[in-house]
């Protein structure tokens, strides 16, 4: 049975209405989940809310709140969080006007994924019971057979008996083979999962051998090919060819945090063997993902994925880290609704750190910094160094009086994990030392121990009201980074009451930036300029705020304030011609690009500039896509959109826009790809539309190249753009005239578009297009023109099934 029938006619009624953006939100939206692509899924769901409210389907709000808890649920691993909210949706799964829907049969699904996440264990019987409820009111022909049949497995093995899963799943085999259906991919990862718990490792190896030959050429969803190659790196590891596991195992970059657990579970005993892996790195990467478990909700998982981590923090010597995992796992052990060997397993943990030898400093606590950041210092090679984490955080959100450009300093590569217990000891017998403060927050950054550092500098701030270092920027910077608003204000309060508004109203001025409260941004940042007129800090977030909201002007002069004081500074030549290209104050712009050596046109000078500086690629971003287009560059940053849209797309051709003058795309290193790559600039503001109708869309067989010049000249003496967007290699088959036997051949086919303005008729165009393509030798198909138009459109439903368009 197809359950996304209803959801394919109404995405068809919804582009036939006009709206294909919103057609293409509820495929896109389901895709991006399964792939895994979090922001997307996270930018969209607000619209898909909002499409809900707005045609009043509700078996539509059944259907979006269905992949909202899949996104939820499987990219993210939320467990208490997402419950009320996935009781909710079961409840509106079985009311009147949605019982019907057959999406109201997956929520069964996330109802049980949900509670498995809280404490699998604890409500396995609940979920084998709601499981079974579901699957007795639909076949095998349902797609949510075998997700249903998946959780009850999965409830199964939950309560140690993943034999008993098996024997379940091969009877669930045999019934959707009976029914004539192919046996999904989610069932053989869950049986892989009660082979890995049976300890059948060579027999998931073969398993996945089999489906790996088998994958087709377009490719999987990142939800299905990433777990079985956890699973694979699983059965290797052991295996004890740890090698072979480490090739298998997904890159720790693709990983969401939600994955983490199956990731490290996989892969740990490889770790605990090549000591060199068990980085400081990767432990960062799994604090970060077991506070996402931990603020989820994620009771029993927490709990699963610290009887892990701990033990390689162990093996690393951190016992910091090691503890503090400890301490987050015992606060989510009275949250479990049963027991199941957790207490036991965290007592054993705990008896393992008690053993743990201490790390003694390796030199007197007040020489510690000097040691650490001397030349001869005993700390390990990492990526990331405690002190540039420290300065890193000084500089970003530095005093908007300090200088703008500050002197690189050699920072060396060190392992703030290892020298964290060193540098807590330190600090705690030097409680006045801002350095030694100001580095003990960067090791604890690093190690994602953010609320730890913000307490540390806290209690500083508190005890040292009148410090003028930089740990109150280091400070900021943390609180920001937490989205924490209450600790903004109230730090900003401290500097008002301690009689310094210039820090005061920055630390605000920063906290509305960060919230895309512009007002906000310019009301703080004239506070900030009241009492230090020459804070370039806050005239640059200033002149931000003027972009945008589109005061040009107002931006082009706070630009014009940074220009004078830096006048060598390149990066802000650029941002002002940028706002007073968008202000149309061209004179301003001619005199900053020939200062930059431009040589602009005397007939430019003082006039919209209408250079030919070869081409770009202008960005749009258009409710929450990227869209770019080729234009003409007509000066510094200004240009000419040459490119039609697609069909039923906002049109840009011939649009007049100014856009940013940092390149998007980096150029490619290699010489000869250099010498055709186009840059790419984003969008900053549209000066004059360029008043053109929607792309006209037309597909067909090749007419040869003489054909399409000619139309190509005809269509450009109308002042018709024309654009080609199909490849050489595009083909189409041929199946030749109806009443005739002859074989279907490939014939070179191409695919483009024309508009015309504003003003010219469907049916004017209709005619055109007829009349110059009279005599090609394959009818081309335009059929939603010749909609529009009302005219006939057999000849275009035909074309279509010859060629198959």
């Amino acid at each position: 049975m197809n359950i996304w029938q209803w959801v394919e006619n109404l995405q068809t009624d919804l582009a036939e209405a006009g709206q294909p953006h919103n057609a293409r939100l509820l495929e896109d939206i389901s895709s991006y989940c399964a792939d895994q692509e979090i922001d997307k899924v996270e930018a969209l769901l607000p619209e898909a809310k909002a499409l809900c409210q707005t045609l009043e389907n509700p078996w539509l709000s059944v259907y979006i709140g269905h992949w909202e808890m899949r996104h939820r649920l499987g990219n993210k691993k939320e467990g208490e969080t997402a419950l009320a909210d996935a009781v909710a949706l079961f409840e509106l799964a079985h009311r009147e006007d949605t019982q019907d829907c057959p999406q109201s049969v997956c929520v069964t699904q996330d109802l049980a994924a949900c509670y498995s996440l809280i404490d699998g264990p604890g409500w396995a019987e609940e979920r084998i019971a709601v499981s079974e409820e579901t699957l007795e009111r639909i076949d095998p022909s349902w797609n949510c057979y075998q997700c249903l049949s998946c959780e009850k497995a999965l409830a199964i093995i939950d309560q140690q008996n993943p034999q008993q899963a098996m024997d379940y799943l091969a009877q669930i085999a045999e019934s959707l083979t009976a029914a004539g259906e192919d046996i999904g991919p989610g069932v053989l990862e869950v049986q892989n999962e009660a082979l890995l718990a049976l300890g059948q490792y060579e027999e998931v190896l073969a398993r996945i051998q089999k489906v790996e030959l088998a994958i087709p050429d377009y490719g999987e969803w990142k939800n299905i090919s990433q777990p079985r190659q956890i699973q694979k790196a699983h059965a290797l590891a052991r295996l004890e060819r740890h090698e072979e596991a480490l090739e298998a195992l997904p890159a720790l970059r693709e990983m969401t945090l939600g994955e983490m657990f199956s990731w490290i579970d996989a892969i740990s005993p490889a770790l605990l063997r090549q000591s060199e892996l068990n980085s400081w790195q990767i432990a960062s990467r799994l604090q970060m993902a077991l506070k996402q478990l931990s603020n989820n909700g994620a009771h029993r998982r927490v709990i699963e994925m610290a009887a892990i981590t701990i033990p390689l923090a162990i093996a690393r010597g951190a016992r910091w880290s090691a503890q503090r995992q400890l301490d987050l796992a015992y606060s989510h052990l009275p949250k479990l609704r049963i027991d199941a060997n957790a207490a036991a397993t965290l007592e054993d943990l705990q008896q393992r750190i008690v053993q743990m030898p201490p790390s003694p400093l390796p030199v007197a606590s007040n020489e510690l910094l000097a040691w650490l950041n001397g030349p001869d210092n005993a700390a390990d090679t990492a990526d990331l160094s405690v002190q540039e984490s420290a300065h890193e955080s000084a500089h970003e959100h530095q005093p908007p009086d300090a200088e703008l450009e500050t002197a690189e300093q050699p920072i060396k590569e060190r392992n703030p994990e290892q020298e964290l217990e060193w540098l807590l000891v330190a600090v705690s017998q030097h409680p006045d030392d801002s350095d030694l403060h100001a580095q003990t927050a960067g090791a604890l950054q690093a190690c994602q121990a953010h609320d730890e550092a913000i307490e540390l500098l806290r209690r500083f701030m508190a005890n040292h009201p009148n410090d003028d270092s930089n740990i109150r920027f280091i400070l900021l910077e943390l609180l920001l980074e937490n989205g924490d608003e209450a600790g903004i204000e109230a730090l900003s309060q401290q500097f008002i009451t301690a009689n310094d508004p210039i820090f005061a109203y920055w630390s605000l001025a920063q906290l509305a930036y960060q919230q895309l409260d512009w007002e906000g941004v310019e009301a703080h940042c004239r506070q900030v300029l009241a009492h230090q007129a020459d804070a370039y800090g806050a005239i640059g977030i200033l002149a931000k705020s003027f972009m945008q909201r589109q005061h040009f002007a107002q931006a082009a002069e706070q630009y014009h304030a940074l220009l004078s004081a830096h006048p060598d500074d390149n990066d802000y030549k650029w941002d002002f011609m940028t706002a007073a290209s968008a202000a149309e104050d061209w004179l301003a712009v001619s005199e900053v690009a020939t200062s930059l050596g431009m040589e602009m046109s005397a007939d430019s000078l003082g006039e919209r500039p209408n250079e030919s500086w070869g081409w770009v690629i202008i960005r749009y971003l258009e409710q929450g896509d990227i869209k770019d287009y080729y234009a003409k560059r007509t000066g510094p940053v200004s240009a000419i959109i040459a490119e039609n849209a697609a069909p039923n797309s906002t049109q840009h051709m011939g649009d007049y826009v100014v856009f940013d003058a940092q390149v998007l795309i980096p150029a490619p290193e290699d010489p000869e790809e250099r010498e055709n790559f186009v840059p790419t600039f984003a969008l900053v503001h549209t000066l004059e539309r360029g008043e053109y109708r929607n792309s006209v869309f037309i597909d067909g067989a090749h007419p040869g190249e003489e054909a399409l010049t000619a139309f190509d000249t005809a269509c450009r003496e109308q002042g018709w753009p024309l654009w080609v967007h199909s490849s050489a290699d595009y083909e189409i088959i041929d199946s030749g005239n109806p009443e005739a036997s002859a074989e279907p051949t490939s014939v070179p086919g191409i695919y483009m578009t024309i508009t015309a303005p504003m003003q010219v008729s469907a049916r004017q165009i209709d005619t055109f297009l007829t009349q110059q393509t009279a005599d090609w030798p394959h009818r081309l198909c335009w059929l939603r023109l010749a909609e529009e138009a009302g005219v006939m459109t057999q000849p275009h439903l035909d074309t279509i099934e010859r060629y198959g368009l």
